[in-house]
């Protein structure tokens, strides 16, 4: 994961927004740094882009320039020719055409001085005369004045020599003035001349150097520019993303990106650091790869339906490490969605709950063997406690009259005493029953739970005239006898505890999350102190005048981790008290 981390940090995503990165001159150096190199970087490649698109448009207009020269050349050429063929038409052939008269030439001249454009465009007339090249119109662009006359062999002046040999076309070359000039040249018939129409390859090529050199001061600005509004408005996004990013990096989670296939495309350092695997080992394979195959294709079949629906998945996984290890993770599989609904990633988010399974299991284990112990002893003392209650009762049947007020007194105690160890021992294997249930959890109603209460509580309701208020109660998965049970006891206790008053409960039922949370209210006596009101025995002080084991809110208490929730109470003296208590959604 060294090396993501360390692609992004270079590429310059992640910029440390903490007050000590700033105040670090170092960090501050980096970031300026990065923000330099991007910025020429981009300065590069629009030059680049600039350079080429100005290189197209550049060979465009020299095929156009080229295409005008060859036409301007040629129109002229014929002209020409003609003005030669009627003047010797007109002597009658009496000379030949190199000997035109001066007249003529003139005529010409007057013609072709009048061909111009640009700055440097020029259409010339010339001749070879022994080992010079002579030109036959004046030239424009000449530094004395008068025509040069440039040797044969010479460099300069290649089209025109080209043309003087006889060749038509259109190239580079060097002019009279030793320039690089684009020309059309091409020989004159029945004379020994050539004509050429040429102008400077600078000329061609300064709009587009100024274009190019404008173009690059603009994308300077722009570039620049940009670079500053991105810096103002991309820091929060980039230091947002580098929180997310130093979140999930260093997270203490175990944390898993797969595309929609289920191919691994990403996992973090904690998940690499706990599995054994490296991201190249798994990068591209299936999550398949950590099956212990304690969780079977029904329910993995049963997670990807919910998840391909697009729904979250929670659950526990017993996984296998690379060395062959087991462990748990309590698993969260959400689904990433594009802007247009569709499942592109998965996102999984794992928690290493190894350590709290073998404590759970130890848990169990002694709660099981404690409950079992509990049972035994119970059941066991059953018979001969029963054996002491009856021979008890039975003495003081026989022998009331014939002992004194102090023997009867203590046959009474011993009467007692049993009759409340009985009790105690009836509620203690009632109490250890609660886990032993085969009992299996089914849809129930709670409101046909909360009817079935009432007609039980009938007797009570109607001597103290208790009143029960409660909204619509949902429908939950829960073992039927023991949620009945948790009712009546919380009811039970609001209508027994209720003082001087009308006993008034009110039950509600509220959607939290993944769980529902539930409220049964009295107005009764309260509590003073909440700490062990759900210990087996122990009852509040301001309750000991009332009958009762102490055992009811042990099994409430017992009843609803039985289900997975929580419960708890909030109370005050005098004033009422409201228990709390949680049930999944889903058990």
């Amino acid at each position: 994961m060294s090396s993501a981390r360390w692609a992004l940090t270079e590429s310059g995503i992640l910029i440390d927004p903490s007050p000590s990165c700033r105040e670090n001159p170092g960090m501050a150096f980096a970031e300026r740094r990065r923000l330099f190199v991007m910025v020429i970087v981009m300065l590069i490649i629009s030059l680049i882009v600039g350079a080429v698109f100005s290189l197209i448009l550049y060979n465009a207009s020299t095929k156009r320039e080229e295409q005008q020269l060859d036409s301007l050349v040629k129109n002229n050429v014929q002209m020409i020719e003609a003005m030669i063929r009627s003047h010797l038409l007109h002597i009658n052939n009496a000379s030949a055409p190199d000997a035109v008269p001066a007249i003529l030439r003139n005529a010409l001249g007057a013609h072709i001085e009048n061909i111009t454009f640009g700055e440097s465009g020029e259409f010339m007339l010339g001749t070879r005369s022994g080992e010079n090249i002579v030109f036959l119109t004046k030239l424009r662009k000449t530094t004395t004045g008068e025509n040069p006359a440039i040797p044969w062999h010479n460099h300069l002046s290649t089209p025109m020599r080209r043309a003087i040999s006889g060749e038509s076309g259109i190239s580079t070359g060097i002019d009279y003035r030793g320039e690089s000039v684009l020309a059309a040249f091409t020989p004159i018939r029945g004379t020994s001349w050539g004509a050429v129409v040429k102008i400077d390859l600078a000329e061609i090529r300064k709009p587009f150097i100024r274009a190019m050199l404008l173009g690059a001061a603009i994308s300077i600005v722009i570039i620049f520019a940009g670079a500053v509004l991105l810096k103002r408005i991309g820091d929060p996004i980039l230091r947002q993303l580098q929180k997310l990013w130093l979140a999930v990096e260093q997270s203490a989670s175990l944390i898993m990106i797969t595309d929609a296939a289920g191919g691994i495309e990403y996992v973090n350092p904690t998940f690499t650091e706990i599995t054994g695997y490296t991201i190249g080992e798994i990068a591209g394979r299936q999550p398949a790869l950590f099956k212990s195959g304690q969780t079977t294709n029904e329910e993995y079949a049963a997670l990807w339906r919910t998840i391909l629906e697009g729904h979250k998945w929670r659950g526990e996984f017993c996984n296998r490490k690379k060395s062959g290890d087991l462990f748990w993770v309590w698993t969260s599989i959400i689904p990433l969605k594009d802007d247009d609904g569709r499942i592109t990633h998965f996102l999984t988010i794992q928690e290493d709950i190894t350590e709290l399974k073998r404590i759970q299991y130890e848990l169990t284990r002694s709660n099981t063997e404690l409950e079992h112990f509990a049972y035994i002893v119970s059941h066991d003392l059953q018979e001969p406690l029963r054996m002491v209650a009856s021979y008890t009762q039975l003495l003081a049947r026989r022998y009331t009259d014939r002992l004194d007020q102090t023997a009867n007194e203590f046959i009474e105690f011993a009467v007692n005493g049993a009759n409340r160890m009985q009790m105690l021992i009836d509620n203690l294997l009632q109490y250890a029953r609660i886990a032993r249930t085969d009992q299996k959890f089914e849809k129930v109603d709670l409101n046909s739970v909360l009817e079935d209460v009432k007609t039980n509580l009938k007797l009570a309701i109607e001597e103290s005239r208790a009143e029960i208020f409660s909204e619509n109660l949902p429908v939950v998965n829960a073992d039927k006898p023991q949620i009945s049970r948790l009712f009546q006891n919380l009811i039970s206790n609001a209508i027994k505890f209720r003082g001087d008053r009308t006993p008034l409960v009110k039950i509600e039922a509220q959607k939290r999350g993944y769980e529902w949370l539930f409220s049964v209210e009295d107005n009764g006596i309260g509590m003073e102190s909440t700490d062990k009101i759900f210990v087996i025995f122990q009852r509040s002080k301001n309750s000991e005048k009332y009958p009762g084991s102490g055992i009811g809110l042990a099994v409430c208490k017992k009843i609803v981790e039985r289900h997975g929730g929580k419960i708890w109470v909030e109370s005050v003296p005098d004033h009422g008290s409201k228990v709390y208590f949680t049930l999944p959604e889903k058990t």
